[in-house]
């Protein structure tokens, strides 16, 4: 139930991010028809597009760690092993 709800939880944060850009670049693409666009605007949109773009990257990032440790658990470091044959 625990693993489920942390994959709920990852989901969830992608799906913002990417909502979070998309909206970012609805907003950039709506400015260009328009004359007047103050910096407030496009901060704001620019914001959301690097916000979102964090996001993901952090939930990517997190979930790819919890892999690799529990690969490095199940395999073993492989630092610990010397590379080279007859190197003890």
């Amino acid at each position: 139930m625990k693993a489920t709800l942390w994959y709920l939880l990852g989901g969830l944060e992608v799906w913002l991010g990417v909502l979070a850009i998309l909206l970012g670049i609805y907003g950039m693409l709506a400015m260009t028809r328009t004359d007047s666009v103050s910096a407030l605007e496009t901060l704001a949109c620019i914001s959301g597009i690097v916000l979102g773009i964090g996001l993901v990257v952090d939930a990517v990032q997190r979930e790819l760690g919890k892999r690799v440790k529990k690969n490095m658990k199940r395999l073993g470091n492989p630092l610990d092993t010397p590379t080279r044959p007859g190197h003890a």
